[in-house]
């Protein structure tokens, strides 16, 4: 293998969900920013996602990365290495989902709060047997 990818995404959210998460972001941009600002201060993790051909509004410069997208992923990219085949990937994966929850969390509850807990929208508050306190 080349390298491993992991991480979390907020995948294939139905226009009218992300509409709501700029929205949410326009009133209140205190709880995206705060995890805008955790991501951009570490160097383990970057955003993706592809992004829409005109970039949407966004209440400050810090979040147009992530108001601009159609859907957003945080991941870890390396290259494959002996570190990776071994006992180490599983305290690099233990360690990068603990710093993903607040993530996981906040998309949860905008999938929550959207689809009234349907099974439509699914993001597991617990990878990999992290048990939230």
């Amino acid at each position: 293998p080349e390298g491993i990818s992991y991480g979390m995404g907020f995948y294939c959210a139905a226009p009218s969900l992300m509409e709501r998460f700029r929205r949410e972001a326009a009133e209140d941009p205190a709880p995206l920013s705060k995890l805008a600002r955790k991501l951009n201060r570490q160097d383990r993790f970057h955003l993706e996602g592809e992004e829409y051909a005109r970039k949407k509004p966004a209440p400050t410069p810090l979040l147009v990365p992530w108001i601009s997208r159609k859907h957003i992923t945080i991941c870890r990219d390396e290259e494959y290495s002996d570190r990776s085949a071994g006992r180490e990937l599983v305290e690099d994966l233990k360690t990068g989902y603990q710093f993903l929850m607040p993530y996981y969390q906040f998309f949860a509850r905008l999938c929550q709060e959207e689809f009234h807990n349907s099974q439509i929208c699914d993001i597991s508050p617990a990878p990999f047997g992290y048990n939230a306190p």
